[in-house]
């Protein structure tokens, strides 16, 4: 899965070189978010144990609401899966184990979330009236730091996969995420 959410990530960041940034990168960002908060909760459905491992995200971990105390708590939500949004980031980011939701968020990224919970739904048809008139890079940067915090994971825990041990996490993410001297290195950014 996290593979997938890089080509996603990969191709916003590409569109955001040619392009600069726009809808599209928002979109593609906020997808390669959805598919990385998800895989925290997907199961293994098929290929288990070889490089096409298929997986399905477990809908029932968004039925799981836990206070800040760590106990179950119910609500209306909880009880309707219906009514939880798949591709809402805030109930994704909400359905994280809490020491992974502390890994992957810091207050100001958690807040970016909140603040760009439903960006798929409203950035991927960017030609609807209802497409927000302003974007930034927030989601696309965000996407890489999530993608390179866990494959960082994965390589310390000693996953073979290729992908994984060729990912340049330092690079990548000194690229795109983190300004040297206030400015930005990758074209996305594009800050001076």
């Amino acid at each position: 899965m996290i593979e997938v959410a890089w080509k996603y990530c990969r191709a916003g960041l590409a569109d955001a070189e040619r392009n600069g940034l726009d809808m599209a990168t928002q979109a593609l960002g906020t997808l390669a978010i959805e598919i990385v908060l998800k895989s925290y909760n997907a199961v293994v459905t098929a290929n288990h144990g070889t490089l096409d491992e298929r997986y399905a995200f477990d809908r029932n971990a968004l039925l799981q609401t836990v206070s800040a105390d760590g106990t179950a708590k119910s609500s209306k939500a909880s009880r309707k899966s219906r009514s939880i949004d798949q591709h809402n980031l805030r109930h994704l980011v909400d359905a994280l184990p809490a020491a992974i939701k502390a890994y992957l968020l810091n207050e100001v990224d958690d807040d970016n979330i909140s603040k760009h919970q439903d960006a798929f739904k409203q950035c991927r048809y960017y030609y609807e009236q209802t497409v927000p008139a302003n974007y930034d890079d927030t989601m696309i940067r965000l996407a890489v730091a999530l993608i390179c915090k866990t494959v960082y994971l994965y390589q310390q825990q000693g996953c073979t996969d290729p992908f994984i041990l060729t990912f340049d996490v330092n690079g990548l993410y000194r690229r795109h995420v983190q300004p040297v001297l206030g400015v930005w290195l990758s074209a996305a950014g594009k800050f001076a």
